[in-house]
C-alpha cells in the first residue's frame, strides 16, 4: 500500500512538472527558501549526512562486488584444475 501511495504521489509531481513547469518551479522554489530559512544549519547538516550516507553505502556495495568476483575467479581457477585431474 505504501508502495502505491508513494508511486502515486511522485506521477503526481512528474505530471505537474509536465502540465505546469513553472508552477512548480514556483512552489518548489517558495518551499527550499522556506526550508534554508527556518532550518539553515539543520538543513545543510541533514543533507550532508545523506551524501555521506550514499558515498558509504556506494563503497559497501562496490566492495561486495569485488569480493565476489575474487571468489567467482577463485572458484573458476579451482574448477578448472578440477577438470584438469
Amino acid at each position: 500500500m505504501q508502495r502505491v501511495m508513494s508511486a502515486g504521489m511522485i506521477a503526481m509531481v512528474v505530471l505537474w512538472g509536465l502540465l505546469s513547469p513553472d508552477s512548480l518551479d514556483s512552489v518548489l522554489s517558495l518551499l527550499l527558501a522556506s526550508i534554508t530559512r527556518n532550518f539553515g544549519w539543520f538543513y545543510l547538516w541533514v543533507v550532508l549526512g545523506l551524501v555521506l550516507m550514499a558515498i558509504s553505502v556506494t563503497r559497501a556495495i562496490s566492495q561486495d562486488w569485488h569480493a565476489e568476483q575474487r571468489r567467482d575467479k577463485d572458484l573458476r581457477k579451482k574448477m578448472r584444475e578440477f577438470i584438469k585431474e
